[in-house]
């Protein structure tokens, strides 16, 4: 067993199976990334902020060392030859991951005590963790007033029909963490590409008394519920791989997961994967601002309160059901548009244009699942569909929350790929 699959079992790190053995600084970085998202228990948008943090810091420290002038933000760049370049990434990764979640801090304290002994047998290795250190404070300098510390008020929700309002928590007690509402404020927050948060949004709306209405509700009540007598076994696991629940991966952490397993599979290179690291979480990033602020600019309401309350939305085409639940928790936020959705969307397309291809056969792994269960899918769309499904299946979302998901998180993805440091870098 090498090194790093040893460190990476000392340490308890995520990704069962082949992908600990790889020699990655990359990806042994985001494997420790993905351990301290799971300890952290905060919700996606967050996340995807704080591994961009993360994966930014490193692909600028390696840039500083081959002296490519393609960075993000980081304009160092060491005058001597020969710097390690796992040394720097591995001292960005740290920096930046301890500045991103400090309450997690002593996790990636640990990996980095665990890396030291090997690291300061380098030569030049002073210079790489100077280069690695001024990367990572770099990007937490420039995300520290982003907003992302003011979005955590309140927002009751309202009353109105098809308004969003909060579930009621003695239905759904698992929800008590972040009741009443998840990052209302997250529409604050500054993108790392895209200029505004609206710029991707999706296209149309939905009008409550028409027919697409109708049969997106009568879908979800029919799939959905809890007792649905048609929803079948593989739809109902389907439901329940994607739900990344509080205390898993969630739908970011899986994303980098399946972009791990996908690297691993590919034997791609270090300077890939930190371009692959980068590109993606920039990407997630600024798909969870979008789809967080066309959330609360829209207030659609959730299925569980619709359906319940059909028999007032003016609309002959849904039946009411005042007892009906959910199959899975319904989160507390507004509906449209599904935030996995628009992850998953984003997600596939930044790493179609990673791979240049989208035929992988794709092991995808679920924590919200029992020991870790696997599901291999054709394609990175094929993948970020049935993530985008699994809402209707678990009785959160409507079928035009998902659409409308899928092309904001594509238009975001599309954006950052176009920008001068990814197309360098993919080149």
């Amino acid at each position: 067993m090498n090194c790093f699959a040893k460190l990476a079992f000392g340490l308890g790190v995520l990704l069962p199976g082949s992908c600990l053995a790889v020699e990655d600084e990359a990806i042994y970085w985001n494997n420790i990334g993905l351990r301290i998202v799971k300890s952290a228990m905060i919700p996606p948008p967050l996340i995807a902020r704080n591994l961009a943090i993360s994966s930014i810091a490193q692909f600028d420290a390696s840039a500083a060392v081959r002296r490519t002038r393609v960075s993000y933000i980081y304009r160092g760049m060491t005058d001597e030859v020969g710097v390690p370049e796992d040394a720097a990434i591995s001292a960005a990764a740290y920096y930046a991951l301890k500045g991103a979640f400090p309450e997690q801090a002593h996790i990636a304290e640990e990996a980095w005590r665990r890396r030291l002994p090997e690291l300061r047998k380098k030569k030049h290795w002073y210079e790489a963790k100077r280069i690695g250190e001024e990367a990572a404070r770099a990007i937490l300098r420039a995300r520290a007033d982003d907003g992302s510390k003011d979005s955590q008020y309140t927002d009751p929700g309202g009353t109105e029909i098809g308004q969003w309002r909060p579930v009621k928590i003695l239905e759904e007690p698992d929800l008590k963490r972040f009741e009443p509402s998840v990052l209302p404020g997250w529409k604050y927050v500054r993108p790392f590409a895209i200029p505004d948060s609206r710029l991707c949004w999706p296209e149309g709306s939905i009008k409550m008394d028409g027919p697409e209405y109708a049969e997106a509700v009568e879908e979800v009540r029919l799939l959905g519920g809890r007792n649905s007598t048609i929803r079948t076994p593989e739809q109902t696991l389907i439901a329940q791989f994607w739900q990344g629940q509080g205390g898993t991966l969630t739908p970011v952490g899986q994303w980098n997961d399946l972009a791990t397993r996908a690297a691993v599979k590919e034997k791609r290179t270090l300077h890939q994967n930190l371009v692959m690291y980068a590109v993606l979480n920039v990407a997630l990033a600024d798909a969870g601002i979008s789809s967080w602020d066309f959330k609360y600019a829209t207030r659609m309401w959730r299925p569980q309160t619709a359906i319940r309350e059909a028999d007032k939305d003016d609309n002959p085409g849904t039946q009411v059901d005042s007892t009906w639940r959910s199959l899975i928790v319904t989160p507390n936020h507004p509906s449209c548009v599904s935030g996995h959705s628009a992850f998953s969307a984003a997600g596939a397309e930044v790493l179609k244009a990673c791979f240049g291809r989208d035929d992988l056969e794709i092991v995808v792994a679920s924590d919200s699942t029992k020991n870790w269960q696997t599901r291999t899918i054709h394609g990175f769309t094929n993948t970020a569909k049935e993530c985008g499904r699994s809402r209707i299946y678990g009785g959160i979302h409507f079928e035009f929350d998902n659409t409308m998901g899928q092309e904001l998180g594509s238009k975001v993805a599309k954006f950052v790929l176009s920008q001068p440091w990814v197309k360098a870098s993919l080149d």
